[in-house]
């Protein structure tokens, strides 16, 4: 969807003078992108202009009247434009607002009854200050505009909900048909999209979209099948041996194939090869353990332990059940009923959160009645002889259920066996964090660690996004966090496991992942996302649900989200570090260069303005694709005279890129480096994404200064020293610490789960929400605990850090990793340097 809103101005060519302060007023909102303004002097020599007029008018959002004498005399003006602008706004395609310039008589005509502009609709020229009646103008355009932009959001989200609605029935239609869309099934589709006003084309996409799964399945299946067929070509016997028999389950759990499906390629194949099925004699036992482990599984949900405990072996359960054991198996079972149809109700315990107060009396109930104790508690030690213990081991394989649950098409996107994100790693095995995090949780599943006791996190990154460099910079912090709990066993006796999600850094692969890991019950939060428009996205799917402590996002929106936290301090606490450090240093006049698609990048250009305008002045506000195309080539007949008014005395540059236009802004710095103005224009960066060896390339960036939550030289909590040994001597940066300290955070919440009831004392999603909210703290220095405040936003201060010569400085070494001189140099206030940090090794 386009969001810029297009302006057609149609005026008489006598009030030509009024229209350039009109559209001089409007400049703003057209540096930001958010309007684009036409009139026919914009239309090319040679053109055929009334065919340019009419072409324009017709796709205007909206259509401003400027009103004089003129105007209303112009033939044109009146019958022509006039006309077709009032029968779009009848019909709702385009808002006319009424400009009057001049005075003239105008109320009894068809545009009499509309809102016109400016206050009171007097006219410009009878203002005392002309300025000010263009200002009056363009606050109120900037207001209709600005309700135009949420009609829009409203209309989008609409539509989203309709093709989703659509999808849903396309999927009921193919689930009870068997994937088939018949005659019937048809008709009931087309009835719905008129209804839900999608086009054929809208509709075809979806459908095809939801035919995708079960074209893949029956591909899986297909595949299955030549397998078998293999086997048997290649003189395997029937019945296959328990070797071959392994092999093939874990063929068809790769494939996701149902175990029915896959006894039914079974006898087809075997047909083909005139073999007779043999009845596998192990299915009633099958059947019967299914269920004890079913019972067992669920008197630990019941326990809260949503991805804790020690995983159980095969060899743990019973050979052969027996009757006995069976009975009691079916004792738990309704006991666990009883328990879950008592728990499911709310209120609050301890005027803090919710839970039924009933549960407290079912549970002294409960304990008080020897009947039911005596089950449980010789159900208990009866299933623990076995190895099987209900309330605190599980029969629960994390990678079974992601493969059960996860979307089949967004399976490629998670770190698992057989699949690395971080595919183009350049650097040796024992500093690839994705491998380190990987044979952690490998020890907790062979039992080699913790015994085998763990807790899970998932832990999405970018690995396929603009900069994968970055997510690596992540997986470091989380790397070297579970490496630190597990070598402790240090949440409750137990580790952690991470399940890592590419999130591509993208909005839409963000909300699609974030509602599949939102159905895997074993995951107990997530930590991670880079940028803050993907952070949001999945902040709208956890909701109230699931905790996210995203290390890097900033963005002020997410503080509507109660269960987000933020490692990286507000938008608005950077805005002043910056803002101030310009004002210190006798800094007058900026300039802002900005991602205007991107809302960090928007709300941090709304906060600096707001800022420096307190002791400044914001000259300009310019997107970085109006100076950089997508290309990355410079367009210098706007650059040049931008960079004109930015160079001189007591002015600086000021660069806000998203991630993605971070291409964009080193390549304006070396255009500055290929124009000789590197030592005329001063640069001050953002708070995370001009923080990269690219940069530092440039001459450009020489004494640029940005606003870090974190500096491996003024880090005072340990974690530097601790990361440049275990990284094997590697200097890690902001992205690795905030990420570090996020993951530990979350181990700390899990640790101070710590209810008073009887099986509630577990840690859940939303004790892990209660205790961070509550002031969790971890160690940071000696004079000071991170935690997070009420609105969600860390405690930790800002830093600010400027690129430096290190040449010039005999004492400090580059540490950037870009084969140059410059690094990144933490800075007092005062603008004095904070010497460089020598670790033990």
């Amino acid at each position: 969807m386009n969001d810029k809103i297009e302006l057609f101005i149609s005026y008489s060519h006598k009030d030509e003078e009024l229209r350039d302060q009109l559209d001089t007023s409007l400049a703003s909102l057209k540096w930001k992108g958010i309007v684009s303004t036409w009139h026919d002097r914009q239309i090319p020599a040679g053109s055929e202009w009334s065919g340019d007029i009419d072409k324009n008018l017709k796709k205007a959002d909206i259509i401003l009247l400027l009103i004089s004498p003129d105007f209303i005399a112009s033939k044109y003006c009146y019958e022509i434009e006039l006309q077709e602008a009032m029968n779009r706004h009848k019909k709702g395609e385009a808002i006319v607002i009424p400009i009057i310039l001049r005075p003239a008589e105008w109320t009894d005509m068809s545009f009499g009854m509309l809102q016109a502009f400016p206050k009171d609709a007097k006219p410009v020229t009878t203002w005392p200050n002309r300025d000010a009646a263009f200002k009056n103008i363009a606050a109120g355009i900037r207001k209709v505009v600005k309700e135009l932009h949420k009609k829009r959001q409203e209309l989008a989200e609409q539509k989203e909900a309709n093709k989703s609605r659509y999808k849903q029935k396309v999927e009921e239609l193919l689930l009870r048909t068997g994937g088939e869309i018949g005659i019937v099934e048809r008709r009931t589709l087309d009835e719905l999209r008129e209804e839900l006003k999608l086009t054929l084309q809208e509709a075809l996409k979806i459908e095809s979209e939801a035919f995708l799964p079960i074209e893949e399945y029956r591909k899986n299946i297909l595949l299955y099948e030549d397998t078998l067929r293999d086997l048997l070509e290649n003189g395997e016997s029937y019945p296959f041996s328990e070797k071959i028999r392994k092999s093939l389950e874990g063929r068809q759990q790769d494939k996701g194939i149902m175990p029915v499906d896959a006894e039914r390629a079974k006898f087809k194949v075997l047909e083909e090869f005139n073999i007779e099925p043999i009845q596998d004699q192990s299915t009633d036992f099958e059947l019967v353990k299914s269920k004890v482990a079913t019972d067992v599984a669920t008197e630990i949900k019941i326990n809260n332990v949503d991805g804790s405990g020690t995983k159980l072996d095969e060899t743990d359960i019973p050979v052969e059940p027996t009757a006995t054991e069976t009975k009691i198996a079916d004792e738990i079972s309704s006991v666990r009923a009883e328990l879950v149809g008592e728990r499911d109700k709310e209120v609050t315990v301890n005027g803090s959160f919710s839970v039924n107060e009933r549960i407290k009396n079912f549970g002294l109930k409960f304990f008080s009645n020897p009947k039911k104790l005596t089950v449980l508690v010789f159900g208990g030690v009866l299933l623990g002889v076995y190895g099987v213990l209900a309330v605190f081991l599980r029969d629960v394989s994390l990678d079974k259920e992601i493969k059960q649950k996860f979307s089949s098409e967004l399976l490629d996107r998670l770190s698992l066996d057989g699949n690395r994100l971080l595919k183009d790693f350049d650097g040796p095995v024992n500093v690839n964090p994705e491998e380190k995090i990987h044979t952690q949780n490998k020890k907790l599943a062979n039992r080699e660690i913790c015994n085998g006791k763990s807790y899970t996190v998932a832990v999405p990154v970018p690995t396929s996004g603009k900069e994968p460099g970055k997510a690596a910079e992540m997986l470091r912090g989380f790397a070297q966090a579970q490496n630190k709990i597990n070598e402790e066993c240090a949440i409750r006796g137990g580790g952690l496991r991470l399940l890592i999600v590419d999130d591509a850094d993208d909005p839409e692969v963000g909300r699609r992942i974030s509602e599949e890991i939102l159905k895997l019950n074993n995951i107990l939060a997530v930590v991670g996302h880079w940028t803050s428009n993907v952070s949001l996205e999945a902040a709208k799917v956890y909701k109230d649900e699931l905790v996210l402590i995203t290390p890097i996002s900033i963005l002020d929106d997410l503080e509507g989200y109660d269960y987000v936290f933020r490692m990286n301090p507000a938008s608005k606490r950077g805005a002043e570090k910056l803002s101030q450090y310009l004002s210190d240093n006798g800094y007058i006049k900026t300039s802002v260069v900005y991602a205007s698609e991107n809302d960090y990048a928007n709300e941090l250009t709304i906060n600096f303005r707001n800022e420096f305008e307190k002791h400044g002045e914001v000259i300009q506000e310019i997107s970085f694709d109006s100076l950089v195309k997508d290309d990355d080539s410079v367009q210098s007949n706007v650059t040049d005279p931008f960079l004109q008014d930015v160079n001189g005395a007591a002015k600086a540059l000021v660069l806000f890129p998203s991630i993605r236009a971070t291409s964009k802004a080193i390549k304006l710095l070396e255009y500055i480096d290929d124009n000789d103005l590197s030592g005329d224009i001063s640069v001050v960066g953002d708070m995370a994404n001009l923080y990269t060896p690219d940069a530092l390339k440039q001459k450009a960036a020489l004494d640029m200064v940005l606003a870090i939550p974190w500096h491996f030289d003024s880090d005072p909590s340990g974690f530097a020293c601790e990361a440049y040994n275990f990284w094997n001597k590697k200097i890690v940066n902001h992205a690795t610490a905030m990420s570090y300290f996020g993951l530990i955070a979350v181990a700390e919440a899990i640790k101070e789960t710590n209810s008073s009831i009887p099986f509630f004392n577990s840690p859940s999603r939303s004790s892990i929400y209660m205790a961070l909210k509550s002031g969790t703290e971890v160690d940071y220095s000696d004079s000071k605990a991170l935690k997070f405040e009420q609105n969600g936003v860390s405690n930790l201060e800002l830093q600010l850090v400027k690129v430096q010569d290190t040449s010039l400085n005999p004492e400090r070494a580059s540490t950037s990793g870009a084969n140059v001189d410059f690094d990144f140099v933490p800075i007092h206030s005062d603008d004095s340097e904070i010497p460089q940090k020598n670790c033990p090794i």
